[in-house]
Parts: structure tokens; sequence; C-alpha cells
């Protein structure tokens, strides 16, 4: 089980995970980003506007303690490159949730809200054109249920979108191409996967997907023209993977695994656009302990990851909790032939959530999460904060 919280769980499960708090100020801290109310705040998704702002998606004012940390708003919030806060805008009228996912479009964004009543059923998912500071406009589209998995928006060369849901039944889409115009071409499910967990854009305005079905992780590469396969393969049946990138040649995949008294490991997977051919791995982490057997070391797991202009990838792991008591770490390392650097994500001592990574106009990675306490109850409504830093990977 990650320690992770991923937006493609659903919403209250990740963040009853989190059971997120930090300082409650707003405002640039060193080379963080925080954004903060007395309750649960945390950012799912991240990504560069064409003004160069810094927009987070997510979800703020979450309840504290006694309540339910949970029930928190949909938000897309902006930054300054200085860390000062540009716009902030929240879905209150939505009912709780989070915006689980963002791309930038000509003029503004469109993002995918995952919400509704705090009922069985009460849930749907929007996906919302708005303009640059998130102020909502036209829906493209809307689904009961389901939610929806990192990066769930891919913007297309000739305008349109790819939208990526997990409806929770075996017989609804779980893609969806719309054109530029707003029209939607085609609707479909992936071969062989019952649950969606990642997408990325694919050369000729397809999209890379990762899943789980029968037969474990599954990694496919889907047409734009009628959303088929190209290819599709399985994963390693030890490895699973969490999250994908697309890179100048192909994709990378984060995978991580564990088995009780043989340790636990993160690597980075490199396969090929043309063919999903394996290009080679290199691992990230590895831990002596595994879920399942008293972690006498502390077990690791992948988060997130994304590509950098030079080849190399920036990739997002985890130290687990030994505890309520005991935070869990999380880390961005960069890999290319070898790892290095590797940065501490958040504070030493502190509950951290590493949800997403994106690569800024200038080089740098930037990372989005949440922070919290030394100390969680493990019930929710503890105070986390959005927390989002920058890191130079030289």
């Amino acid at each position: 089980m990650s320690q992770i919280p991923l937006a493609g769980r659903p919403l209250a499960l990740a963040l009853a995970a989190l059971s997120l708090a930090a300082c409650d100020t707003t405002g640039v801290d060193g080379d963080a980003f925080v954004y903060a109310t007395p309750g649960t705040d945390a950012a799912v998704d991240l990504v560069q506007d064409a003004q160069g702002r810094i927009v987070v998606v997510g979800s703020v004012e979450g309840r504290p303690r006694p309540a339910d940390g949970t029930l928190a708003f949909p938000a897309v919030l902006r930054f300054d490159l200085d860390g000062a806060l540009a716009s902030a805008e929240v879905y209150r009228d939505l009912g709780f949730g989070a915006v689980v996912g963002a791309a930038t479009t000509d003029g503004g964004l469109v993002v995918s809200v995952a919400s509704g009543p705090d009922e069985p059923g009460g849930s749907a998912l929007r996906v919302l054109r708005t303009d640059e500071r998130g102020a909502r406009g036209p829906t493209v589209l809307d689904v009961a249920g389901g939610y929806a998995p990192p990066r769930s928006v891919v913007p297309l060369p000739d305008g349109g979108l790819v939208v990526a849901i997990d409806p929770g039944v075996a017989d609804r889409p779980q893609l969806y191409r719309f054109d530029a115009d707003g029209a939607q071409r085609w609707a479909v499910r992936v071969e062989g996967v019952q649950g969606l967990t990642a997408v990325a854009p694919a050369p000729d305005g397809g999209v890379y997907v990762i899943g789980w079905g029968a037969e474990g992780g599954v990694l496919a590469r889907i047409r734009p023209d009628d959303g088929t396969a190209v290819w599709r393969r399985a994963a390693a049946s030890e490895w699973t993977p969490s999250a994908l990138a697309a890179t100048a040649d192909g994709v990378a995949v984060a995978e991580a695994r564990s088995r009780s008294g043989q340790g636990s490991a993160v690597r980075v997977v490199r396969y090929g656009a043309a063919d999903g051919a394996e290009r080679g791995a290199v691992e990230v982490a590895r831990s002596a302990g595994a879920y399942g057997d008293g972690n006498r070391e502390r077990p690791v797991s992948s988060g997130p990851v994304a590509a950098l202009p030079d080849g190399r990838l920036a990739v997002g792991w985890m130290r687990v909790s030994g505890g309520l008591e005991s935070p869990p770490d999380a880390f961005v390392s960069v890999v290319g032939e070898a790892v290095g650097p590797v940065w501490r994500f958040g504070r030493e001592g502190r509950w951290p959530a590493l949800n997403a990574l994106t690569v800024l106009a200038d080089g740098r990675v930037a990372a989005a999460g949440a922070l919290g306490p030394a100390r969680v109850t493990g019930y929710g409504g503890d105070d986390f904060d959005v927390w989002v830093a920058l890191y130079d990977p030289g």
C-alpha cells in the first residue's frame, strides 16, 4: 500500500491517507510556495500557464479536527514564480471534492473536478474550460460517479483534448477524445485495463496510458483517430506502475516492488514510442523492508515522474511511515544513466504527501503536494497545507 495519495484513487481515501498541517501562512518559504487555511489543504496536480505562472489544483478548507479533513472544496491556485499568490478560485458550490487535473489551453485552462454531495453515489466528474484564473466556463464532460487519474486532461496539438477517467464499472468508457470545437470524436475502454492509473501525451496526438487488469500492470499507446491501441504490453509481474511521462523518444514509467522477505524498490523504465519495446531501467531507491514483513527497515514506494529537456527524468518516491508518530520521507530524484541529485520534499520530521511533478520553462522541477504536522491522528482533520517546491536539476 502506497503512502503517496494519488488523484486516481477516490478522493475520500486519498485525503484520509494524507491525514493532512503546517504553519497557517500563505506565501513563499525558501524554495517552497505555501497555501494554507486552518483546515486541510492539498495540491493534486500542477502546470505552468502561458504567462509563466504555476497553476496548482487540488482541494482547500478541509474540516479541521474533530471533523473530517477530507471534506474540502475543489480549488485552482495560481502562483507567481516568486511565490506570491496571484489568484485563488474555490468551487464551494460544487460540493466536497478536488480539482484532480489541469491542462493549459489557448486563453485559459481545462480542469477535471471530482466533487459532489457527501453521500454514496453523490459524486461526479466534471471537465470544465476556465479562464486563466480558473473561473468556470463551459462544461466539456459531465459523468456521474467515477474518478480521474493524475494528469487526467491531455491537450492535443490540434486544439482538442483527451480526457481520462476511471468509471468504476466495467461497461463505461475510460478515455474521451474531443475536437477543438468541443465535439466528442470517440469514447473507449482500453483493452485489458480495469483501472486506469495515469495518462500522458504520445506522438501524433495520441496518448500513453497505464493501468491494472487481470494480468497486472498494463502500458499502452492509444491512436488519436479512433482510440484503439497501437501497442500494449504487461508490466513485469512483480512491479506495480504508478506514473508515466512522455519523453523525446517514448515514455517513462515509475514502478515499485514490495515483497515480504525480499525488500522493496523503486525504478523507472523507458519504453520506445513505435513498438513499446523496453529501452532500459534504472533503480531509484531500495529498502530491505517490505510491506507485511514487520518493516525492519521502512519500505519505499513510487510517485510521480516528469521528463527533463536534456533527457533525464525527475522521479518522486517515499520512504513510508513507521507509524502515526513517525512521518514518511518524500524525495525527488533526478535520473539519467545514474541517480542524482536527490532532494527532500517538505521538511524533515513532518508529514509530506508528494502528488505531482512538472518541468518549468526555465528548466526547474516543480513538485506539488502537501505538508503536515510531526504527528497525525490517523482519523483525518489534521492541518495540512499546500506545498509546492522548486528544484534546479543543474
